[in-house]
């Protein structure tokens, strides 16, 4: 059975950019559904988006992108060391909708979310994704679904995506709004050049 609730309006980044009104964007390349299953993938001991230091921001990352978390709500600082050749990729504030009669109200919730990200104080694109028809997996007691299995939903919501960044430390404030629902996430980022 998905546990999913209104808990589940996840904001991964927090910072200064106001999302951009009107039809939401297409998902590019199935991202919602790849942040999802990374996001389910961790028992809730070592999970990304439950962890309030930063200590778990590598665990269970893709090759080709690093995905940010924000929190299922309230406000977290954390230190994470990033490669310098992946992009950052993560909500804002997301949400998920089990059928299609509910996806109108994921998509209700995404409208009425707002988002900012700011990346060395400079405020960065947010834009709205969804509702997508998505499958992600998930491992046994996941902060998402608290179950193994691969379940099949609607997602939307505000993200945000910069490219790689240059060697060094950086700070990425995520802040996302919806619903009375509120997330912050500060990241002290530093990044480093893989090794050969």
């Amino acid at each position: 059975m998905l546990r999913l609730s209104p808990a589940v309006l996840v904001a991964l980044l927090a910072g200064c950019t106001s999302a951009v009104p009107g039809a939401p964007a297409p998902e590019p390349d199935g991202v919602q559904a790849r942040w999802w299953t990374w996001a389910a993938s961790s028992p809730n001991s070592r999970n990304p988006v439950t962890d309030d230091t930063g200590e778990f921001c590598a665990v269970d990352q893709p090759a080709d992108l690093w995905f940010v978390a924000g929190t299922f709500g309230g406000a977290v600082e954390r230190t994470c060391e990033v490669p310098a050749d992946r992009e950052l990729v993560g909500p804002v504030v997301n949400h998920t909708a089990d059928t299609a009669d509910t996806a109108d109200a994921c998509a209700g919730t995404a409208e009425n979310a707002y988002g900012e990200v700011t990346l060395d104080g400079r405020p960065q694109d947010v834009r709205r994704l969804g509702p997508d028809r998505i499958t992600f997996r998930g491992t046994e007691d996941n902060a998402v679904t608290g179950e193994q299995g691969t379940f099949r939903t609607y997602a939307c919501g505000l993200w945000v995506r910069i490219p790689p960044l240059s060697p060094g430390e950086h700070d990425l404030l995520i802040d996302g709004r919806s619903d009375g629902f509120r997330t912050t996430a500060h990241y002290r980022l530093i990044v480093r050049v893989p090794s050969l």
